[in-house]
């Protein structure tokens, strides 16, 4: 016998261990895919074997470094926030991860935290005068989130879509060019963001608003990768066309410009730009100067200040390009600088990230000419906003035109915006936090002013009092939202203000207190398909909330309960119920929420709230009443 258990614990050690091995193994090949993936800049591709790797009780600290540099360079800042949250709290993090944390933080508009997670950079020895530009667009986008500016911004709604759509140029009055990845195609997908190449299409314009998006059938667009954005002259006879040249690998796929004549309505062959290379680097971006002799453009090639920066070169006598020269320091930095236009009075507007702004790209404007500007000025708050900010087209006038951007509250990823010049709004919103459960005022909790269409248009703290107060347009309506780390957050929704209504409406906003162990909170409702316990589109809204809840509160461990009514047996409704809460945790950590702070629970129909038990005769809305998730602090 003794023998016999000898020889079954060797073989069950043997076991043990040869699953481990094949287990290494196993996340060894998953991390070298991954790597091999993002080396080829198809972070999409990368991000299902990087959640596999983190989905244990001990991640290792690259693996979450990679997942969350995956989704900041797809321009997920939410889940790229959580992941760089998670990274952050290793205790071998790094002034790099931090500084990529604050990053995202500011694209979040979350400029507070972003101080910190910068401050914790410049702790460790990150790079100060890299960092004080941060901190200083943050202090300078709490100002201007507080006060914005007269412009209001409207989503062109009619064209954008979940996917990218840029880089607006006029064609006449009544038609315009712009870039978009085609919403169907049955060609290659772009790793970098699984969507397909980008496009070109056009579209019609009717007082600055834009309907009847259209792929074009033109030459340009049979290139295999990507197409756009396009300039031309005034004359519309020569188009700059930057496209992604289709090197034989990563390193040679870099952007070119190529000049395509059109003459008597005939497109021509392209005349390559005489700066390309695109085997070693990237040229693209083009735009005229007023008199058109001068092309500004954005290129990475040797000799720059940074990334990306603006370059120009001067037409000479006999009409080719002359030397690429670096429209210098005042316009380009250690960082990128994209997408120059030249506005009507001569001004040269220009997308960075390396210059104090609100968070990703933002747009400035400087006055001067070839390689002398004057000090770029920030556009401001709403023209810019927390996430990228680019592409920029001004009208004759001076007081409408076009931008684009990836900010909160957009169809889906960079959309196209129109903007006017509106009158200073003269009503105003006095808000008021307080605490759910003593009435008392809560200093430092954020609100949030967004419109219907839930744009982010102003964000303030509130001080010692528990307010703010935002300006607002008549013949709106609005939402707000309240949220401080330790409670729960509370939101309401302002109907269409009349014009003739008080100069100031009071608001308050009630948080809920969060820390308490044993207290349960109920979700809105999250609805589920008839049998089904898929997470729907709509519950992943509801379920992002609880997500940053826990993001904002790392300590927190809950129990997640889901209910039913009392119809249909009770073993059908315990299974059904277990498998939606399974549900709900699954996406939670899909979302970057570690499994050990989850705890699901189905408890079908045993804790009803009224009395629809087992044959009583109820209303549909008695029922529902029992259909509920909920979840419950278990410790903090």
């Amino acid at each position: 016998m003794k023998r016999y258990m000898i020889y079954a614990w060797m073989t069950l050690l043997c076991g043990l261990l040869f699953c481990n091995k094949v287990q290494a193994q196993s996340v060894k090949n998953l991390r070298e895919q991954a790597l091999s993936q993002m080396s080829r800049l198809e972070y999409s591709l990368a991000v299902p074997n990087w959640l596999r790797m983190t989905d244990v009780s001990n991640p290792e600290l690259e693996d979450l470094a990679h997942l969350a540099d995956c989704y900041r360079l797809m321009n997920r800042f939410q889940d790229a926030e959580i992941w760089y949250a998670r990274t952050t709290a290793h205790v071998q993090a790094t002034s790099l991860h931090w500084m990529q944390y604050g990053r995202v933080l500011k694209s979040n508009a979350k400029y507070v935290e972003a101080k910190y997670a910068f401050e914790q950079s410049l702790r460790l020895r990150g790079n100060a005068k890299m960092i004080q530009v941060e901190l200083a667009g943050c202090d300078s986008a709490l100002l201007w989130m507080e006060h914005p500016t007269r412009f209001e911004i409207i989503n062109e709604a009619t064209i954008n879509t979940d996917k990218a759509e840029f880089g607006v140029f006029p064609i006449g009055e009544k038609r315009v060019y712009f870039v978009a990845e085609p919403e169907k195609q049955d060609g290659r997908r772009y790793g970098w963001t699984g969507n397909p190449f980008l496009k070109l299409h056009r579209a019609d314009r009717s007082q600055m608003r834009l309907s009847g998006k259209q792929l074009v059938d033109y030459p340009m667009n049979q290139s295999e990768m990507h197409v756009g954005p396009i300039h031309s002259n005034r004359s519309g006879t020569l188009f700059f066309l930057t496209r992604t040249y289709p090197g034989a690998s990563v390193k040679e796929q870099n952007m070119e410009i190529l000049i395509y004549p059109f003459v008597y309505g005939e497109w021509l062959n392209p005349i390559p730009f005489v700066h390309n290379n695109p085997k070693a680097y990237s040229v693209g971006h083009a735009c005229l100067n007023r008199n058109e002799d001068v092309i500004y453009f954005v290129s990475n090639q040797p000799g720059g200040l940074g990334g990306t920066d603006v370059w120009y070169a001067e037409l000479q006598t006999d009409g080719q390009w002359g030397k690429a020269m670096n429209a210098g320091p005042m316009v380009n930095t250690p960082g990128d600088e994209m997408f120059p236009a030249i506005l009507p009075d001569g001004s040269l507007v220009f997308a960075s990230d390396g210059h104090p702004g609100m968070g990703g790209l933002d747009l400035f404007r400087s006055q001067g000419s070839g390689s002398k500007w004057t000090r770029p000025i920030n556009l401001r708050y709403p023209i810019n906003s927390p996430a990228d900010d680019f592409s920029f087209l001004l009208s004759q006038e001076g007081q409408r035109g076009y931008l684009a951007s990836n900010r909160y509250g957009g169809r889906g990823s960079d959309d196209i915006y129109s903007f006017i010049e509106r009158p200073i709004p003269i009503h105003f919103i006095k808000v008021c936090v307080l605490d759910l459960e003593t009435n008392q005022p809560i200093e430092e909790a954020m609100v949030s002013l967004e419109n219907a269409n839930e744009v982010l248009l102003a964000r303030s703290y509130t001080q010692a009092a528990g307010e703010v107060v935002f300006r607002m347009e008549p013949d709106k309506s609005f939402i707000l939202h309240g949220s401080k780390k330790g409670y729960y957050p509370d939101s309401t929704q302002l109907m269409r203000i009349e014009p003739n209504s008080p100069d100031t409406m009071y608001v308050n906003l009630y948080l809920n207190p969060l820390l308490v162990k044993g207290k349960t909170f109920t979700l809105d409702p999250i609805l589920y398909n008839f049998d089904k316990y898929d997470i729907r589109a709509d519950a992943r809204i509801i379920l992002d909330e609880l997500v940053m809840t826990l993001h904002e509160n790392p300590t927190l461990v809950i129990e997640l309960a889901s209910h039913t009514d009392s119809r249909g047996t009770d073993a059908y409704n315990l299974e059904l119920s277990q498998n939606r809460a399974e549900s709900v945790v699954e996406y939670l950590i899909s979302r970057g929420i570690a499994r050990e702070r989850l705890k699901a629970v189905g408890y079908g129909e045993r804790q009803l709230l009224n009395v629809c038990s087992d044959g009583v005769s109820c209303t549909e809305e008695e029922h529902q009443a029992n259909r509920r998730t909920e979840f419950t602090v278990l410790s903090y």
